[in-house]
């Protein structure tokens, strides 16, 4: 809390890259490999695409929770973890909501309209989660608190 900065967006920003470079492709890469090998019917696969699209958003909300900086504070259990929980919980919500969405949308042929409006609506999302992360400040902490 004494680093010269005026934000944490910066930091938040290199944390969450290298976490999607370096767990989350890993993860998906293995995974979409193994989904390609077990399945039989690959027109399903389809339906993770709207998912696809929506990731390096979702990424973002953990940026709107608390001020980012990561190792500087003792880990502790309580309120942070209880916001994360829920974050990741409607995460993991949107991500099946937006995936049963796709397959009624490849059953009906509107597939691709939706992957469409999907790219244009988390683009602006995505807009608006950059802008608000980039305008917050450090919460300045009392010297006895």
């Amino acid at each position: 809390h004494y680093a010269p900065i005026a934000g944490t967006a910066a930091i938040f920003h290199g944390v969450r890259k290298a976490a999607l470079l370096l767990l989350t492709l890993p993860v998906l890469l293995v995974s979409g490999s193994l989904l390609l090998l077990a399945v039989r019917d690959r027109s399903y696969l389809f339906t993770v695409i709207p998912a696809l699209v929506l990731l390096p958003t979702l990424s973002l909300l953990d940026g709107l929770v608390g001020d980012y900086l990561p190792l500087s504070n003792p880990p502790t259990t309580g309120r942070q973890s209880g916001i994360l929980t829920g974050l990741y919980l409607a995460s993991a919500l949107t991500v099946g909501a937006i995936s049963l969405a796709a397959w009624f949308a490849r059953r009906g042929g509107w597939f691709w309209p939706l992957i469409g409006g999907e790219i244009v609506l988390v683009a602006i999302v995505h807009a608006l989660l950059l802008r608000r992360i980039r305008l917050r400040r450090i919460q300045p902490l009392g010297l006895f608190s």
